[in-house]
């Protein structure tokens, strides 16, 4: 280590999770994984339990585009 670098240690709350990955991604150069966030309370996580998400450019505004749940 660098001398006077400093080292991320997570903070008391921080629990390590002892499940095997959700998702099986090959090793290819042709797969991208993205973490999304959207924001709190608008859409229910557990309506995309299980589901695969296609996410598309929203015209040429620059945005990635609009996130609907099927409860609207």
């Amino acid at each position: 280590m660098v001398k006077g670098a400093v080292r991320y240690e997570p903070g008391p709350a921080f629990q390590e999770s002892g499940e095997q990955g959700k998702l099986e991604i090959p090793a290819s150069g042709s797969t991208e994984f993205w973490l999304i966030q959207w924001p709190l309370n608008h859409v229910n996580a557990s309506d995309f339990n299980g589901q695969e998400v296609s996410l598309n450019k929203h015209h040429d505004d620059g945005n990635l585009g609009n996130l609907e749940s099927s409860s609207g």
